[in-house]
């Protein structure tokens, strides 16, 4: 080994001699280089020369004299050893500490190095990211955020500038901070302020409402969360406080409105009226702007912002069975939302529905897109909403159901009367074109997971009343299926996907595929039929639905231009997909 000394001594940027520390560790090198050799070559060299053999421990005064002897040798052999590894170690700990010392250097001056070469608008995106902090509660993750940005802030002038002018730090503002920093944040990042109020402030919210209310204009984004079950008189004092201090704001720039209440807060609009409760405390800002609205465990009432509302998701769990949906609320509130393009139901637990007036007119929905999910829910929750909303503009819908039955015999929870109920007949959703149908035999929040399940009553898609489809995707994961009907006309369709079902055998794939082109077969000459992709995954018959599909002649020939009119080669197209499996 050689010692660069000229290249080191060029690393001390001209701070003077080394102190002779390379010449030592020029001549350190040199000694352990020869003798390593040795010890190389007497690796056993003390067990060699002084080691001694196992005896039996019985009496010999003789040899008890010649273990007192090696015991001497032995001894001078440790003396001669000692300043060796004293000598050793002190080298050994400094080299270590100074190599230490380099390497701790050499990754700062690499970090320096790579951020002396971002531009400030690269830096700045690595600075944002390094800020952002996570915790359950939003109002905590965003005090956390805040702080790591004053942090980095410290770190250098640059750091500093870069973090004071760039806007995106202090957008999230939340009672949790010290007012100075509120105020703050409100003067360095201008339009686009997200307030998020959360579950674990638990102080008064008036000082703080006086404060942000003033800078309404400047709201991008409201978020409002408590899942404190067994505080709803708190949570109802400081809406209340929120409303009042609040009146007449105008939210000129408000774009999403996110509330989160426990499910207790159902029970409250149920007793004190869905419209006069604190819940709505949003009700009586003037917010022009608004384009998404996520509501948990309350239905929301018209108020100005529904006018540009384009998504709603509502999310209702109906944990006591004295809690009742009032499917005319919501109808209401859609009536009210004129650009509403996507709307997102999950109903959990609901068993109990409002009956709808004699004289109730069912209101008609321009939404495009819906996502419902129903978890244990009763079959007349799905037709009560029907008959009060009707959506036959829906192009697209996810529909979520779970297979597995209360305990009760004669309850109608259960996703076939689900089913059922929402496609009655080919008229309820006559634009309906994709749909994508997961059945789950358990709770929505558990994995998913492959078991033997047999439900008391099997599922059957209602394909019948479902003429219009021109995608279709199945997850039944282990909720086992029906027998196919026979009067399956899906002409349209061009793309069938299988995903997750392992209950699902073989032989109904089989015989739906089968049945489509038995169908589309028997449309005639010159009739126009798209070609079918099809793609198979987690259905332990992958393999064979591969075969199927791109073997097909004849009776099992799906897709072309025209039904008869080209070779089966030229009109089939596949799409199998087979994951690699660990």
């Amino acid at each position: 080994m050689s010692i660069p000394q000229d290249g080191l001594a060029e690393s001390t940027k001209g701070k003077g001699e080394d102190g002779g520390a390379f010449e030592v560790l020029a001549d350190v090198v040199k000694v352990l280089r020869r003798a390593n050799e040795f010890f190389k070559s007497q690796p056993s060299w003390f067990q060699s020369l002084y080691g001694s053999s196992s005896i039996p421990l019985s009496h010999d005064t003789f040899q008890a004299k010649l273990d007192v002897d090696a015991i001497t040798r032995t001894t001078a052999v440790r003396e001669a050893f000692l300043p060796a590894e004293d000598a050793t170690y002190e080298a050994w700990r400094w080299i270590s500490r100074q190599f230490a010392d380099c390497n701790s250097q050499i990754r700062s001056l690499r970090l320096r190095s790579g951020l002396l070469a971002l531009p400030d608008e690269i830096l700045s995106l690595v600075l944002h990211f390094a800020s952002q902090q996570e915790d359950d509660d939003p109002g905590v993750a965003a005090k956390k955020t805040i702080n790591e940005a004053i942090k980095l802030s410290h770190v250098c002038s640059r750091f500093r500038g870069l973090i004071i002018s760039a806007a995106e730090f202090w957008r999230r503002i939340t009672p949790q901070m010290h007012p100075e920093v509120v105020s703050m944040c409100f003067s360095r990042c201008g339009a686009g302020v997200q307030i998020v109020i959360s579950t674990s402030y638990q102080g008064e919210l008036q000082d703080f409402a006086r404060s942000v209310v003033t800078k309404a204009r400047l709201w991008r984004r409201f978020e409002y969360t408590n899942d404190r079950r067994s505080h709803l008189p708190l949570i109802v004092h400081d809406l209340a406080t929120l409303r009042n201090e609040t009146i007449g704001c105008h939210t000129l720039f408000l774009d999403e409105l996110s509330i989160r209440y426990p499910p207790s807060a159902l029970a409250l609009a149920q007793i004190i009226g869905n419209f006069s409760t604190p819940l709505h405390f949003y009700s009586v800002w003037v917010s022009p702007s608004l384009q998404r609205m996520f509501c948990e465990n309350f239905v929301p009432v018209s108020f100005s912002g529904t006018n540009t509302l384009t998504l709603l998701s509502i999310h209702l769990s109906f944990l006591n069975d004295d809690h009742i949906f009032n499917t005319a609320d919501l109808a209401t509130f859609l009536s009210s939302c004129p650009s509403l393009a996507k709307f997102i139901m999950r109903l959990d637990d609901c068993t109990k529905v409002a009956a709808l007036s004699e004289n109730w007119t069912r209101i008609t929905s321009r939404i495009g897109e819906v996502e419902f999910s129903f978890v244990y829910c009763s079959a007349v929750v799905a037709s009560t909403l029907l008959h009060a909303v009707h959506f036959p503009a829906v192009r697209s819908m996810h529909l979520l159901c779970n297979s597995q039955e209360l305990d009760d015999d004669y309850s109608d929870v259960h996703c076939q009367k689900a089913l059922e109920a929402l496609f009655p007949t080919p008229n309820e959703f006559p634009n309906l074109e994709h749909l994508d149908i997961e059945i789950r035999e358990g709770p929505l929040e558990t994995e998913p997971t492959e078991y033997e399940y047999t439900p008391s009553e099997l599922i059957s898609i209602p394909f019948h009343n479902l003429p219009h489809l021109r995608t279709l995707r199945l997850s039944t994961w282990s909720s086992p299926l029906q027998a196919l009907p026979d009067d399956i006309n899906l002409t349209k369709l061009t793309r069938l996907e299988i995903s997750n079902c392992w209950a699902m055998e073989f032989s109904w794939f089989e015989e739906l595929f089968t049945k489509i082109a038995a169908h589309r077969r028997h449309l005639g000459d010159g009739v126009m039929v798209p070609p079918l992709v099809v793609a198979v995954a987690d259905a332990h018959w992958e393999e064979k639905a591969q075969a199927l599909t791109r073997n097909s002649t004849g009776s099992n020939t799906i897709g072309g231009a025209s039904a008869n009119a080209l070779p089966a080669e030229n009109i089939i197209e596949n799409e199998v997909v087979v994951p690699a499996r660990e």
